[in-house]
């Protein structure tokens, strides 16, 4: 299989498995409050896993592959928790769906 062809069948898989675990993670989300602040925690420990491993393999890792795994990080988490999140929020109460969908 050629290179090209390859990347595109990965990228093809990537967004399927992001577009899946998105929605899972919304429905989640907007069936219990608990359970939206425990998502909002796993993508505050996702961002900092990625900026710790930028940390540790010095000043290679901190250039655009980690800009770009933090800028997915982020619009992964306001997908799947709404724009809410930036601001914080204690309850997923009161969001609209238009919120909660990115």
């Amino acid at each position: 299989m050629d290179q090209e062809k390859e990347i595109h069948l990965l990228s093809a898989e990537n967004l399927a498995i992001q577009a899946v675990l998105v929605h899972v993670l919304r429905h989640l989300a907007k069936s219990d409050s608990n359970l939206w602040k425990a998502i909002a925690a796993a993508f505050d420990d996702a961002a900092s896993e990625v900026e710790n491993a930028a940390i540790q393999h010095g000043a290679e890792a901190k250039s655009e592959r980690t800009l770009e795994a933090l800028r997915i990080v982020q619009i992964n988490r306001k997908a799947s928790l709404g724009a809410g999140l930036l601001v914080g929020k204690g309850s997923s109460e009161g969001k609209g769906s238009s919120e909660l969908g990115a």
